[in-house]
């Protein structure tokens, strides 16, 4: 870090905490109100545009609440332990909550943004030092002004900011893209899987079809190895309990588990009218609070074509017509109700095509996503070096 200079943050402005107006005067308060009140979950580690809620004049006057000016860079001292050491730097006067800290940073010694790279870039130094030696986890305001920062002269410090910019802005057009394809797949998959948009050379009507024509119920039990216990939801798919939950939630005995293979249809009876439904890519054992049903499909259709269907918006209501019982969030979906459910079907050489290209799809947002990971890791190490004085920009060297 030649020419680099050591400071702490408290050498760079005044530090400044916020407070809480008394929730007892909501209407006083809170409802109304105009000012941002930025509280952690606010922080964005970026510049923040948007607050959850804001209080009103009268709550300035009356309580220790302080309005911090533009490009003050904030910190969070707890609020939980994965809240301690986020940041955000103000885009317009804001009022804080007690649980942050603001740095109204003087711009002749340093650039707010590269403070707020800076901070962003120690994260786990603040997690050290919250979980050094105190039952509840927290930095305290003392912590924050001891915090040591290396500065480099200003234009480099804004060259610096430049270079993360763009490199974030580089990320944010990848998510944008996979965003914009994630819906386009969703909306061709819904048209595709209805009918409604068919290939060219398809004209044969779709027929109504039980799903008992592709499924049977399977019941096959746990084997007497120890086998691989695996769990259902909507978000995840089947996947390994120990993945899931972080441990093994099953009980001592599965000898009354299901036994499942790779291509059988696994759902949550009790959650199915949330899409908690999904095929397996695993060998091992589910709850027989699960149900499941082997494909019996081949010469009628494409599996794949219904792992697309089973996750369309016209299942997700065909699941809640099925659903039985008062609680809406614990209604039952009875395998024999499943089976019954008749569906307008192509003929399986459509069901192909349609398949082949929605994987097709797949396959370039699973692409599109590595990209977006692998600049993602970039920025890091961008950050990582050019924070550190590892590497300097070539007009700086």
């Amino acid at each position: 870090m030649v020419g680099w200079t050591r400071a702490t943050l408290e050498n760079l402005g005044p530090i400044r905490s916020g407070s809480t107006p008394s929730r007892r005067r909501q209407a006083d308060y809170f409802d109304g109100g105009t000012i941002p009140w930025i509280k952690t979950g606010d922080l964005t580690n970026g510049p923040i545009w948007k607050t959850e809620e804001k209080i009103t004049e009268l709550a300035l006057r009356e309580s220790s609440c302080i309005v911090v000016e533009p490009n003050s860079v904030l910190i969070a001292m707890y609020g939980g332990f994965n809240q301690i050491g986020r940041t955000g730097l103000t885009t317009a006067p804001c009022a804080l909550n007690q649980a942050i800290s603001a740095i109204t940073v003087d711009t002749s010694i340093a650039d707010p943004k590269f403070v707020l790279s800076w901070l962003n870039a120690n994260l786990a130094a603040w997690k050290r030092i919250a979980a050094s030696s105190r039952k509840d986890p927290n930095i305290t305001r003392l912590d924050i002004c001891r915090f040591p920062i290396y500065l480099p002269q200003l234009p480099e410090q804004r060259a610096i900011v430049q270079r993360v910019e763009d490199s974030e802005a580089a990320v944010r057009a990848a998510d944008a893209l996979i965003e914009r394809k994630v819906a386009y797949k969703k909306a061709l998959a819904e048209d595709l899987l209805t009918g409604r948009r068919r290939f060219p050379g398809f004209s044969t009507p779709w027929r109504e079809t039980k799903l008992g024509r592709f499924f049977a119920p399977k019941d096959d039990r746990a084997p007497t190895k120890t086998p691989l216990i695996l769990s259902c939801s909507k978000v995840y798919g089947i996947l390994p309990q120990s993945e899931r939950f972080s441990k093994q939630l099953a009980s001592v005995s599965n000898a009354h588990y299901r036994h499942i293979v790779p291509g059988d249809l696994v759902y949550d009876p009790m959650l199915l009218w949330d899409a908690s439904i999904a095929f397996s890519d695993y060998e091992g054992i589910v709850s027989p609070a699960y149900e499941t049903l082997s494909w019996i499909g081949d010469e009628h259709g494409d599996r794949r074509f219904f792992k697309a269907l089973f996750k369309s918006d016209t299942m997700r209501y065909v699941y809640t017509t099925i659903s039985q019982g008062t609680n809406a969030r614990r209604r039952k979906a009875p395998v024999t109700d499943f089976l019954k459910v008749s569906l307008k079907i192509p003929e399986a050489e459509e069901q192909r095509r349609i398949a082949d290209l929605l994987s097709a799809l797949d396959e370039e947002i699973l692409i599109l996503r590595k990209q977006r990971d692998a600049l993602n890791e970039q920025k890091k190490g961008l950050m990582q070096k050019l924070l550190t004085g590892e590497v300097r920009l070539e007009e700086f060297r």
